[in-house]
């Protein structure tokens, strides 16, 4: 086997031409490949920390991602409310940055799969995951038009992670863990009942709840985390 060279991404797009595109533009860069199997989760969350940060590949604009990834994975990045048992956090991060399609499925079998010492990978552990599906992944062009931002996407981050851990609780109850705010007041501002619940809240109303408090001119301190931001580790 050989071992492609190791390049930043710096060191590509230079060597390629490409140049940096506002995020209100088209596509600078269209990427094809495999998420590894072994890191798909890690890798994933690295990806979106890349995105709404605007580091990486995405210092250079929107860019396209057609990936393999597998059937759960992917079942895991389109879930919603109506698949609580898949619905999470990485759900709703994915959704608010992409726009996700699928584009296809191939069964595990139609690929060879092989170790890092250059050996076909055994028959069971290959079949461990029946099938691939093939995803586009478009940034949202409008993804920081509003009140998120590259500067403060972490606290959104850890917004979500805070009410996923409790994913069956009342909202209003994760809310006080999470602002001094009023959460009745919250609650009415984007207006969702005082017995809602996080599993309940599809990927647009927790942007709604974070712009909401973000924007509140009720209280100079917003957020009851800021002193351990830094520490927050997805």
């Amino acid at each position: 086997m050989l071992t492609p060279p190791i390049m930043t991404s710096d060191m590509l797009f230079e060597y390629l031409g490409i140049e940096a595109q506002p995020w209100s533009k088209g596509a600078p860069l269209k990427v094809i490949g495999f998420l590894p199997i072994k890191n798909e989760r890690n890798t994933l969350w690295k990806l979106l920390h890349d995105l709404y940060s605007c580091t990486s590949v995405y210092k250079y604009g929107r860019v396209e991602l057609n990936m393999f990834v597998t059937e759960k994975e992917c079942r895991k990045l389109m879930a919603n409310p109506q698949n609580p048992s898949l619905y999470q956090a990485l759900s709703v991060l994915c959704q608010i940055a992409w726009g996700i399609k699928l584009l296809h499925t191939e069964p595990c079998s139609s690929f060879d799969t092989y170790t890092s010492d250059g050996q076909l990978e055994k028959q069971k552990r290959r079949e461990s995951e029946k099938n691939l599906c093939f995803i586009q992944l478009t940034p949202h062009r409008n993804l920081f038009t509003g009140t998120l931002t590259p500067f403060n996407y972490d606290v959104f981050f850890h917004m979500l992670r805070q009410c996923f851990m409790k994913r069956n609780a009342k909202l209003i109850d994760r809310l006080h863990s999470l602002s001094p705010i009023d959460g009745m007041h919250i609650l009415k501002q984007i207006k969702k009942k005082k017995d809602v619940k996080v599993i309940n809240m599809y990927p647009e109303d927790f942007q709604r709840l974070f712009e909401t408090i973000e924007c509140s001119k009720d209280d100079t301190y917003k957020w009851l985390y800021d002193d351990f931001m830094e520490d927050v580790v997805m």
